[in-house]
């Protein structure tokens, strides 16, 4: 998906892009203010989580479950005020 493409979905509530073997995510793809769930899991991503991903206020589930991460949690997730579930085991680095 071009990285111009998925900014635009302003409205979409829910995201599964799990078993994608992801390597990383487009800048433009924290600007998705809209989401309740996102599902990252079983992907090889590895950048660290951005600073603005308080950007996801309405976030209720975040799976980041079976990826390369290692870096520290941003101080920003304590924004995510809707978030009841996250997920984020089986990662390694």
């Amino acid at each position: 998906m071009p990285e111009t493409t998925i900014g635009k979905l302003k409205n979409l509530a829910s995201l599964d892009l799990s078993n994608y073997r992801l390597t990383g995510l487009s800048s433009d793809f924290w600007s998705l203010g809209s989401l309740k769930s996102l599902n990252l899991s079983s992907n090889q991503i590895s950048e660290n989580l951005p600073s603005n991903i308080d950007n996801f206020g309405l976030l209720e589930t975040l799976d980041l479950s079976s990826n390369n991460f290692s870096s520290k949690i941003p101080v920003a997730m304590s924004s995510l005020l809707s978030l009841q579930v996250l997920k984020l085991d089986r990662n390694q680095n």
